[in-house]
């Protein structure tokens, strides 16, 4: 009766979606999905005396810094209160495909100004909602995320709003240029502080130094360009379509390879963990072997993985947890291909790209995915003891419990849709990352306690 109960309640409390959607980057110098309209701004309102890109223009990023190193950004010119322009100016537009909040609830848009204001976005459809952003601009000069809560909003959306300099009243009677980028919809309510994408052509915050390769370690012998070299993107497909990357020579053990090849760095600005506890990093590799990530400050912690590394020769985002960490580090170390005993004799290529910083740990994935195709779970008992149970919406491939160092303790192959149970009582007590992975290879990832 225990167990039938159990099945009825998770039937009606599946969670864990996977998507993000981006909604416009600009990197293609349009504004893509939007059919922008302007307001707020006078007369440009009107489109038969000011087209829109006499307001609305996709130029060159004026700051390739930061969290936002892209190519192409949107020049926003703002109209002060001499030429009309009012608190709620910026843009309406259409959409297509439309924005859905049944999964994802929070919109993000990086944005780069000369004063702090107030910002406002707005969702219209079955139901219309105008919010202030969640997060307080408190930086000018300089790029930041700024995140839009619309959790209380469910279904499909085609009309949105973008208002990013909303004074009221507005003071300023000459325009300014404002600009933003990357608006996206994603699970997370955390701003992103912290992004390293290579797009500018260099290392950005990173000093790199060689490790675990033999010679090329010392950098009076071979400098650092001779193993990393920012390149374009040799497969700018799936979950990365960025232009430059990170090519890095993984050096064999006939040129004096270690399992810990790979880089590691002094960073400046250094990286805060007090609240972004997830490193993400997209790499493309053409073997599967285990991956490690390290900070180093006041402690020091090198951890494996919290998702293996199932495909190659594709793009794949994976995720490392620092979540023990509080506090400011300036030294990271990245080890993309850590087989210990290294076996490989030749120098591979493996590419990285998308350093970022978020308290996010789920995987980025390929594909945005309609609410039925969603892969849909729930974990119970939790915490548990002897057994725990699996439901899912549908076939896939394998469950996994990996220990906090990423060991896999624990794995089921070929799951059935239902519920399932996993025997856990010869496990320890303590806190495992509990891995579900479709027939897709997407991955979501929960914690499980054990006592």
């Amino acid at each position: 009766m225990k167990k039938q109960l159990l099945a009825f309640i998770a039937i009606f409390s599946m969670v864990g979606y996977l998507s993000a959607q981006t909604i416009v980057d600009f990197e293609d110098e349009t504004a893509g999905p939007l059919t922008l309209h302007v307001q707020g701004s006078g007369d440009w309102d009107n489109d038969a005396i000011h087209p829109v890109n006499e307001t609305f223009m996709v130029v060159d990023n004026p700051d390739a810094t930061g969290i936002n190193t892209s190519s192409k950004v949107m020049k926003f010119i703002r109209r002060g209160t001499s030429n009309g322009g009012q608190p709620w100016g910026g843009f309406w537009a259409n959409i297509d495909p439309t924005v859905d909040v049944t999964t994802n609830k929070y919109v993000h848009v990086k944005v780069l100004k000369t004063r702090v204001s107030p910002l406002k976005f707005k969702l219209e459809g079955a139901v219309t909602l105008e919010t202030a952003s969640m997060n307080t601009q408190a930086d000018v000069n300089k790029w930041v995320d700024i995140v839009f809560d619309f959790s209380t909003l469910t279904g499909e959306y085609a009309v949105l709003s973008f208002m990013p300099d909303f004074e009221d009243p507005l003071v300023i009677t000459d325009d300014i240029d404002i600009y933003f980028d990357d608006i996206y919809i994603s699970s997370n309510p955390n701003p992103i502080t912290e992004s390293i994408d290579f797009e500018n052509g260099t290392t950005g915050p990173l000093t790199l130094h060689v490790q675990g390769c033999g010679d090329w370690d010392n950098d009076a012998i071979h400098p650092s360009t001779e193993t990393f070299m920012v390149v374009d993107n040799p497969d700018a497909t799936g979950i990365n379509t960025s232009s430059k990357v990170m090519k890095f020579i993984r050096r064999g053990t006939s040129n004096g390879g270690q399992p810990w090849g790979g880089f590691w760095a002094n960073i400046d600005p250094t990286v805060d963990v007090t609240t972004n506890k997830y490193v993400h990093v997209k790499v493309l590799k053409t073997r599967v072997s285990p991956l490690k990530f390290k900070l180093e400050g006041a402690v020091t912690l090198e951890t494996a993985s919290m998702n293996t590394q199932a495909d190659v020769d594709t793009w794949v985002d994976i995720v490392f947890d620092f979540s023990t960490l509080t506090g400011e580090y300036a030294v990271l170390s990245f080890m993309p291909d850590f087989e210990d005993p290294l076996v490989i004799t030749d120098d591979i290529d493996i590419y990285f790209d998308d350093i970022i910083f978020n308290n996010d740990p789920t995987p980025i994935t390929t594909d945005v995915l309609e609410p039925k195709q969603m892969l849909q779970y729930s974990i119970y008992p939790n915490p548990a003891s002897s057994e725990v149970f699996v439901s899912v919406n549908s076939e896939i491939n394998s469950i996994s419990i990996v220990n906090l160092i990423g060991q896999e303790v624990k794995t089921m192959q070929n799951i059935k849709m239902g519920i399932n149970n996993l025997n856990i009582s010869n496990l320890n007590e303590g806190i495992y990352i509990i891995r579900i992975k479709d027939k897709n290879n997407r991955i979501e990832s929960s914690k499980l306690y054990i006592y």
